[in-house]
């Protein structure tokens, strides 16, 4: 739901209309003969109610069109000046949600209330709700208040620093939810399905990227059936119908009959979530991929804006020194009744780099700014690292460097190429 664009306006246009009888309500058996309404609430008549609350619902539907006319510009300017997949950033904005639940609700509330006036000529008698009104006059000015303020946020949202901050946000949340995992040690490492024997695959039965895989879910079916089972896709990957989610040794469901293991195998899929569009809910190679394509964009002959390159591969720097140590490694998690586990995989640095380093090595080998400060962002993570990842770093380092000085015509670009190449030479030399 935080994706959508729909969730929170609906639930304040619901409170709104719970407010609006509660505020009639109000009027009607408790401030009826009260002298407050006199000193403090809207005093004007019948006639002056309505045109008051007619201006105010007109006025909002109006601003509502116009802020969701905004709204659909900074998404197209998002997709078209960044990349596609920043657009469930300006989806989930809490802000963008709120503003427009505001002017949406103080439209529903004021229709309802303006319903509820009635004049001389009607044949009950005389109600003005004047609660009802004045509270309406203040929803509109909280309304002015939160289209100034979305003019402001919508301006700041199309901006690269602050989309590309958005980017790094999701991606430092995800790291730290992986240190945190690596940090439990609930998990060990090295383990796999039981040696010897066949195994059997449970296949997906439906294509799309895999968001999430409910390890709990996976453990109760592991130790309720006295099994290990063992994950074969990660999160991020795309499945078919026919790609295999999880395999059982074969002697574990030789014995069932074919509507258990119909079951068993319902069972495992509902822990496999796959939708048609990644997301940065646990997918933590999509948020190097964000800034990535935010980069290879930015370097596009339509837009061409190394800056905003650069600021990318800054950024890709800081996640990078974060998980540095990650090691690709097969873990095994026993369930919490000892009886069977869940055999999974998960993701190193090589991953990462593969992820966020080849296509921005690719369309930015022609621009001597941009090589250069990958490279001297990728020997500022390797310092001070370990080994294996000083390795895989210079790696990289070594073919950014080679696909730059191929493509570089002048001489002394191709001279600073290899001096900020040099560490990496350095270590494939060692």
């Amino acid at each position: 739901m935080q994706y959508t664009l729909w969730f929170v306006p609906s639930l304040m246009t619901l409170a709104a209309v719970v407010l609006a009888f509660v505020m009639i309500r109000i009027d009607r058996e408790v401030l009826a003969d009260a002298e407050i309404h006199r000193q403090w609430l809207f005093e004007a008549g019948a006639e002056g109610a309505r045109g008051v609350l007619s201006t105010i619902a007109g006025t909002m539907i109006t601003v509502a069109t116009t802020a969701f006319s905004i709204t659909i510009v900074a998404l197209q300017l998002g997709s078209s000046q960044f990349s596609p997949r920043i657009l469930r950033g300006f989806t989930r904005d809490r802000g963008n949600q709120v503003v427009l639940g505001i002017f949406i609700a103080t439209f529903a509330y004021t229709v309802l209330v303006l319903r509820s006036i009635r004049s001389e000529s009607s044949d009950s008698e005389v109600f003005v709700p004047s609660a009802s009104v004045s509270l309406a006059i203040l929803l509109a000015f909280a309304a002015i208040g939160s289209l100034i303020y979305f003019f402001h946020h919508a301006a700041r949202a199309i901006q690269a620093s602050v989309v590309i901050e958005r980017a790094v946000e999701d991606t430092f949340t995800l790291i730290d939810t992986r240190l945190a995992q690596d940090a439990e040690g609930d998990a060990t490492v090295g383990g796999d399905a039981p040696a010897g024997g066949d195994t059997a695959d449970i296949l997906a039965r439906g294509s799309g990227y895999l968001i999430s895989i409910d390890l709990d879910t996976l453990l109760d079916v592991a130790e309720s059936h006295e099994l290990v089972l063992t994950i074969h896709p990660q999160v991020g990957d795309h499945l078919l119908s026919i790609t295999p989610l999880a395999a059982i040794p074969a002697p574990g469901v030789e014995s069932l009959s074919p509507d258990d293991r119909g079951a068993l195998e319902k069972e495992v899929r509902k822990a496999f979530r796959i939708d048609m569009e990644r997301t940065v809910e646990h997918d933590l190679l999509l948020g190097f991929r964000q800034l990535s394509d935010i980069a290879v964009k930015a370097l596009s002959p339509g837009i061409n804006d190394p800056t905003t390159a650069s600021l990318c591969i800054d950024r890709i720097g800081e996640a990078l020194t974060r998980v540095r140590g990650l090691r690709a490694e097969t873990r095994f998690r026993a369930a919490p009744g000892g009886t069977g586990g869940v055999c999974y995989t998960v993701i190193g640095l090589d991953d990462i780099l593969d992820e966020c380093i080849p296509q921005i090595r690719h369309f930015g080998a022609d621009d001597v700014l941009v090589g250069a400060r990958l490279l001297t962002v990728l020997g500022a993570v390797a310092a001070g690292a370990e080994s294996p990842a000083v390795a895989s770093l210079a790696g990289q380092a070594r073919l950014v460097a080679e696909e730059a000085i191929g493509t570089l015509a002048v001489p002394a670009d191709r001279r600073r190429i290899s001096d900020a190449a040099a560490w990496a030479a350095a270590d494939g030399a060692a």
